[in-house]
């Protein structure tokens, strides 16, 4: 989920309704992921990983990812991150 969008609580609550258009505008806003109904934002790579990801994807909204990296002061430092 895009940073810009994960501050809006509706957004937490069903992020599997979050559209893949929405997330590519804001991409800008850098990106994170929802576990727990809480937001973890990801470092610069992770953001960058998860637009090539976002552009390659068919998939309009149900997103989920598969992240590894290391969550360090609350962002997490991605090394790997593929779309479901």
């Amino acid at each position: 989920m895009d940073a810009g969008c994960a501050s809006k609580s509706a957004a937490l609550e069903h992020p599997e309704n979050h559209q893949t258009s929405c997330a590519l505008r804001c991409a800008k806003n850098g990106y994170g992921v929802v576990v727990d109904g809480k937001f973890i934002k990801f470092d610069e790579k992770g953001s960058e990983l998860a637009v090539e990801a976002l552009k390659k994807t068919e998939k309009k909204d149900h997103l989920t990812a598969t992240v590894s990296g290391e969550l360090k002061d609350g962002v997490i430092a991605v090394t790997e991150l593929t779309l479901d």
